[in-house]
């Protein structure tokens, strides 16, 4: 369930700069209803973008610079500066609706 490709935080961001493509960072807690119905909308979203995962903690350092208060969260960003920047934070929605955010963010990254 979920994205193919998941890969470290670290791994994903150099994917990414290398791709000219969206970082798009999962914060998931194991047993939250928000983390599961997040995975399970993304599961056929098939996207321009690196894919990274990290376990939600409230107090994070990345989840305060990304205001994120609940796991279930996808923090798009743009990696090619540094640090890299914030898009946009998405919630479980509608794969149709993922996939239109996912697109524009690429765009964002990459234009054509």
């Amino acid at each position: 369930m979920g994205p193919r490709n998941i890969q470290t935080l670290e791994a994903a961001t150099a994917a990414a700069k290398a791709a000219k493509q969206p970082l798009a960072v999962l914060l998931l807690a194991d047993d939250e209803l928000r983390s599961h119905a997040l995975l399970r909308a993304l599961t056929d979203v098939d996207a321009p973008v690196a894919w990274a995962k990290l376990p939600f903690a409230k107090d994070s350092e990345d989840c305060k610079r990304w205001k994120i208060t609940a796991p279930g969260a996808l923090v798009l960003l743009d990696p090619t500066s540094d640090p890299p920047k914030l898009i946009k934070v998405l919630r479980a929605a509608a794969p149709a609706s993922l996939r239109k955010d996912l697109a524009d963010a690429a765009k964002a990254v990459n234009p054509p």
